[in-house]
């Protein structure tokens, strides 16, 4: 899947992605990753995946997980709790680059974009259940792609595992990308749900 930097944030029955409590995201992406253990052993063994693709696919599933559940400790009472979560769950990022996190969230939004109405098409799930199941994880990506949780630049790659070694040039370079990541959408104040400031600009052109 190629990376798309128009990739929607939100379908249009979803929640704005910051209403959305971190414990329901949470719980959310738990349910996929039981999901993906339970299912996709039987999906490898009738080759519809490799081993290697669902050993990485779950890995990353269940570092965005131990990201995100770092967030329920945040709470005064919990800081050696947290601070070992949070060395675990960094412990799990390690091996996988920020757009690679982010492909696998789009990825699962994608199936989910997909499937959902033939789900709810056959009566056996609830509209409810389906769109706040497809939100939650929407949310997930909007945290890490709109937002930039955990963002990190190609180009400074070799030293994603090492910060400590970055030079002044280094962490100038690191911003500049960072900044101009952000430039790419509205501002979350007037764009709430992740608009392109470049598709906006090209609308108002062509107006």
């Amino acid at each position: 899947m190629s990376f798309d930097l128009f990739f929607p944030c939100m379908s249009p029955e979803s929640a704005d992605p910051l209403a959305v409590p971190k414990q329901l995201i949470v719980e959310e992406l738990a349910r996929e990753l039981h999901m993906r253990r339970q299912h996709y052993p039987d999906r490898v063994a009738k080759g519809k995946m490799t081993r290697e693709d669902a050993s990485h696919q779950i890995s990353m599933m269940t570092a965005i997980h131990a990201d995100f559940a770092v967030d329920l400790l945040l709470a005064p009472g919990q800081e050696d709790k947290a601070a070992n979560a949070r060395r675990q769950a960094d412990e799990r990022l390690v091996p996988f680059k920020w757009r690679e996190l982010v492909s696998c969230l789009r990825r699962e939004i994608s199936m989910r974009r997909k499937f959902y109405p033939r789900l709810l098409a056959t009566g056996d799930r609830s509209p409810a259940e389906l769109r706040t199941q497809l939100e939650r994880i929407e949310a997930a990506h909007f945290y890490y792609w709109a937002l930039g949780r955990c963002f990190w630049p190609d180009e400074l790659e070799h030293h994603r595992q090492n910060p400590a070694a970055m030079t002044d040039a280094d962490h100038r370079l690191f911003h500049d990308f960072y900044a101009r990541h952000r430039a790419h959408f509205l501002p979350f104040n007037l764009a709430p749900r992740g608009a392109y400031a470049t598709v906006a600009e090209q609308q108002g052109e062509a107006a």
